[in-house]
């Protein structure tokens, strides 16, 4: 199992949706579990793979929906 940062974006708006970490064993399953954990808010995806220890360094909770607010105060 891997895990993944997806990033949600309306592309017409121009509008970040929101980002979330799930842990899958590849990105189609890691946005298909997005939908069943109701963490997707639509738009068009985009992620990578992340380790466990770059997720646990910056102390993001999987299966959970952040604001592009919260992921900017993050990166602070």
């Amino acid at each position: 199992m891997s895990y993944f940062w997806l990033s949600f974006s309306d592309p017409e708006i121009n509008k970040n949706l929101g980002v979330c970490i799930i842990k899958a064993s590849n990105f189609d399953e890691g946005i298909r579990k997005a939908w069943a954990l109701n963490i997707n808010p639509g738009g068009e995806v985009m992620g990578m793979e992340m380790t466990e220890a770059q997720t646990l360094a910056q102390g993001l909770e999987i299966n959970r929906l952040y604001t592009k607010t919260e992921i900017t105060a993050l990166e602070n």
